[in-house]
């Protein structure tokens, strides 16, 4: 026997695919766009001497995504160059500390150009929700102590 009224009506969410969608595409270009000019316009600064606190920190946030994403597969050969960079703006905030100035070594420039270099090719084949996924676990280690600040 049919049931009938409104209770036994069938429950139709017309978003459904999109909800289960979310996170599964990559970003698009301009989102890639404006993450990579980010941390370029940052190396770019400090490379020429004109850096600031906040372009160390978008290096320094950048090369821990990067290091997350990596550990994760998206350029897992890369880990020891990341690392490399990392310590590289390290001596940037070192430098600041000892003359009162930010800026890169030769050493510094070469590593972090790499790793600006293989950042762009992770935000372009990572997923949004991998990405987003990195992000949360960069601030799962900031939050131990265990990433670059």
């Amino acid at each position: 026997m049919k049931k009938h009224g409104a209770r036994f009506g069938t429950a139709r969410d017309p978003h459904a695919i999109t909800r289960a969608l979310v996170g599964v595409q990559m970003l698009d270009g301009s989102q890639t766009t404006d993450l990579a000019l980010a941390y370029r316009v940052a190396l770019e600064c400090l490379r020429t001497g004109h850096g600031v606190e906040s372009h160390v920190h978008t290096l320094a946030c950048a090369s821990n995504i990067a290091l997350v994403l990596a550990e994760r597969g998206y350029g897992a050969d890369s880990i020891d160059a990341i690392k490399l960079a990392q310590d590289g703006i390290m001596r940037c905030f070192e430098r600041h500390q000892r003359i009162g100035q930010y800026g890169l070594d030769g050493e510094a420039i070469d590593a972090i150009t790499y790793l600006c270099n293989l950042h762009d090719v992770q935000i372009r084949q990572a997923r949004q929700k991998h990405i987003r996924e990195a992000i949360a676990e960069v601030h799962k280690r900031m939050d131990a102590g265990d990433v670059l600040r």
